[in-house]
């Protein structure tokens, strides 16, 4: 079968390689910035930009999920897609414009808060 063949398998190898790779991006410069997230191994993390950051991004032209929907989280929670490098500056440098007042409280470095309501 073609999904199994060695070709298949080592895209897919590639491929996780790369996830991780932009993963790993994506996070340290969520740190760099100061902003609470829940590391992840998922192609997506889970971000807190505050109450009104979801909208504030989406008139921007950025596309997160709400993530309020999942159990014990609200509002100030989005679900962030892990993509290529490009993406993952211009959604940095539009975070960095989210009004001060809007944002989510800051933790210390390397302290992530648990996902609660």
């Amino acid at each position: 079968m073609a999904c199994t063949d060695a070709r298949a398998t080592a895209e897919a190898e590639e491929r996780a390689r790369t996830l991780d790779a932009q993963r790993a991006a994506l996070e340290h410069g969520l740190r760099a910035a100061g902003i609470v997230f829940v590391p992840s191994r998922a192609p997506f993390v889970l971000v807190r930009v505050g109450h009104g950051g979801h909208g504030f991004l989406r008139e921007r032209g950025i596309a997160v999920r709400r993530a309020d929907t999942f159990p014990g989280l609200d509002g100030s929670w989005i679900r962030v897609a892990v993509r290529p490098e490009e993406t993952t500056r211009l959604l940095l440098a539009t975070l960095a414009e989210l009004p001060v007042a809007d944002r989510a409280p800051q933790v210390p470095q390397g302290k992530v808060r648990a996902a609660r309501a």
